[in-house]
């Protein structure tokens, strides 16, 4: 199977309102705590021990940012020059079930703009691996340092016009194998 041949197994989009310049996906079950290191802010991205817990660093302290996650069949391709910033990392995923944590904000339906919940199906339970793509990152700090901060920070939800101009998340998930004994054949003791 190349990655050409993956299939996209279900899409969600949403608008993200975020506060404390972070964002978070997590397994619905029990999920432990994330440590932020000194190579969060260059990575962008940090993880839980158990591998339940990912945190996305965002430019800004706050505000809102699109976010999309695509589920493959398996490992799609991956155009670089779409995106400034992209880590592949795994998530352990022991319900099956994702939830999008951003510390008592909102998140938006992407095609109603709508009131959403933050909480919806992956697939099988068991391990994931991800590109978590970051996009518009260049824009969004040459508009901080322009001090264009217009509609960056406002408490109202942004026009989509808007939102384009600002940096976004995607996040590409296929389940892989975990890494464990697995027995192809067993020898059997003649007695």
């Amino acid at each position: 199977m190349s990655e050409s041949d993956s299939q996209l197994i279900r899409k969600h989009e949403f608008v993200v309102s975020f506060s404390m310049g972070i964002i978070q996906i997590r397994d619905v079950g029990d999920v432990g705590e994330v440590e932020i290191t000194e190579s969060f802010q260059r990575e962008k991205v940090a993880e839980s021990p158990d591998g339940t817990l990912l945190t996305f660093d965002q430019i800004r302290e706050a505000g809102f940012t699109r976010v999309r996650f695509e589920v493959h069949e398996h490992r799609p391709p991956l155009n670089a020059d779409r995106w400034d910033h992209i880590v592949e990392c795994n998530l352990w995923m022991p319900t099956g079930e994702l939830e999008i944590d951003v510390i008592g904000e909102s998140i938006y339906d992407w095609s109603t703009w709508e009131t959403c919940g933050n909480v919806f199906p992956v697939g099988p339970a068991g391990m994931y691996r991800l590109y978590v793509c970051f996009g518009n990152l260049k824009l969004t700090d040459q508009r901080l340092d322009a001090k264009e901060i217009d509609g960056m920070y406002s408490p109202d939800m942004p026009s989509r016009e808007e939102l384009n101009r600002l940096e976004f998340i995607d996040v590409f998930l296929w389940p892989v194998a975990t890494h464990g004994l697995k027995l192809h054949k067993a020898y059997q003791h003649e007695t």
